[in-house]
């Protein structure tokens, strides 16, 4: 694991100071098509933004009672409540076709970074959404409040999901409406145990400072602000039930979205950790 972060001696204090911050990946092995990396030819050039697409499962809750049971895509109004699950399916290998990531920005095909193969298939990463519950701010709009969100690296050459290697957990911990959907909140909680072409899973995701590893084990917050399309398309409902004494209702769509970083900087967390110190003691001298 490599050990770049400075040592910080109010971490606490900053731990919530973020700021945007571009990100690159080191997967363990050059896949190809390398002309602009970040760090060497194993890794991907710098990325400002990451481009998925999923599948989701969801159960719907009629909170007010306004459901007629005549036309299912009436059903949702503004405080219905929702579970979801989705992503890839265990034992489907062909899942990750439609759950995962699907492009990097800026966009390699036009002067961006190296993807490193992620163009061509040769390497990917998909996902699984386990339990993520919320709430509607409008029909469109859900603002998710806990669940977690597991991310896995697959290769071509993988011939079972099983095979896939664990990168890192995401747990939810709010959101809401954002101008282009709905916004969801995530923090890193915790790092697949085994490596990718000899990389630590906690290694693969990096800043200019360090790994994503490095600075939870520094005891800084990373949060991942994913922009989601819930309206989705190819949308079906069905499966009505009832939950507590309310309708429920069973929904799927095909969703696309993107993901951005907010990491703390440590050199300006430090800078300013030197300045606070450096008040304080005026504070001392004055009150002398």
């Amino acid at each position: 694991m490599k050990k770049t972060l400075l040592s910080l001696a109010l971490v606490g204090l900053f731990s919530a100071s973020a700021n945007a911050s571009q990100v690159y990946l080191d997967v363990g092995a050059d896949f190809g098509g390398n002309s602009n990396t970040a760090a060497g030819d194993n890794t991907t050039g710098w990325i400002d933004e990451i481009q998925f697409q999923y599948v989701s499962n969801s159960v719907i809750v009629d909170e007010d009672g306004s459901f007629d049971a005549i036309d299912p895509t009436t059903f949702i109004s503004a405080g219905d409540t929702i579970t979801t699950t989705g992503g890839f399916i265990d034992g489907d290998l062909s899942s990750v076709a439609s759950n995962g990531i699907t492009s990097f920005i800026p966009d390699s095909v036009f002067g961006g970074p190296s993807d490193n193969g992620l163009g061509t298939k040769a390497w990917g990463l998909t996902f699984q959404l386990n339990n993520l519950i919320g709430s509607f701010v409008d029909e469109d709009t859900i603002a998710y409040n806990s669940g977690s969100i597991d991310v896995y690296y697959w290769e071509s050459t993988m011939t079972a999901t099983t095979d896939f290697i664990e990168v890192l957990t995401l747990d939810v911990i709010g959101g809401g409406q954002d101008l282009t959907g709905s916004l969801v909140n995530t923090r890193v909680s915790s790092f697949g145990t085994d490596q990718i072409n000899g990389v630590d899973a906690g290694d693969v995701f990096n800043t200019e400072f360090g790994s994503f590893e490095d600075y939870i084990n520094s005891g800084l917050d990373i949060a991942i602000y994913g922009i989601l399309d819930f309206n989705g398309s190819n949308a079906e409902f069905g499966g009505l039930g009832l939950k507590g004494g309310k309708t429920t209702i069973e929904a799927s769509a095909d969703h696309d979205g993107s993901l951005e970083f907010s990491v703390p900087e440590p050199t300006s967390m430090a800078i300013l950790g030197l300045g606070l110190l450096g008040l304080a003691g005026a504070a001392r001298r004055k009150n002398a």
